[in-house]
């Protein structure tokens, strides 16, 4: 991204503790209690260690309560995104029905373009490529 001029900034929603109506903690594992504040903390500790495992670890990220979908959404928008990349899960049908999909929510909602990244097609680190080359090598 930086290598074109882009900013490179993610969004991570995480449920909100509010929509958990907890009056104090609640026990995840054996001996193991979270409560509301926790939540938030364990998601920015995931986002962290993820992003510095890939050497990404000074991207700026927004956390952000709430839906997936509407936090990137709205974020896209406020920043005029050209490009939206999410990172894509497998649900089964019974999921997507129950579920929905976060992808397909925003790429209906943005005007932008939406490149899905499955999890299987990640490398180990993230480095630019030149999309002239990439496609040459194709054709062949």
């Amino acid at each position: 991204g930086r290598a074109f001029g882009a900013t490179i900034e993610a969004v991570h929603a995480f449920p909100d503790a509010a929509s958990f109506n907890l009056a104090s903690s609640v026990e995840v594992a054996p001996g193991e209690f979270v409560d509301a504040a926790d939540i938030e903390i364990g998601h920015r500790r995931a986002v962290a260690e993820l992003l510095a495992r890939h050497g990404l670890a000074d991207i700026q990220v927004n956390f952000v309560p709430g839906e997936a979908a509407d936090a990137i959404v709205t974020r896209a928008a406020e920043r005029r995104a050209k490009l939206v990349v999410l990172g894509a899960l497998r649900r089964s049908r019974i999921e997507q029905v129950l579920l929905g999909s976060t992808a397909e929510r925003v790429s209906a909602d943005l005007e932008c373009d939406v490149l899905l990244v499955s999890a299987a097609a990640h490398a180990p680190s993230v480095a630019p490529t030149n999309t002239a080359q990439t496609a040459k090598r194709r054709r062949r």
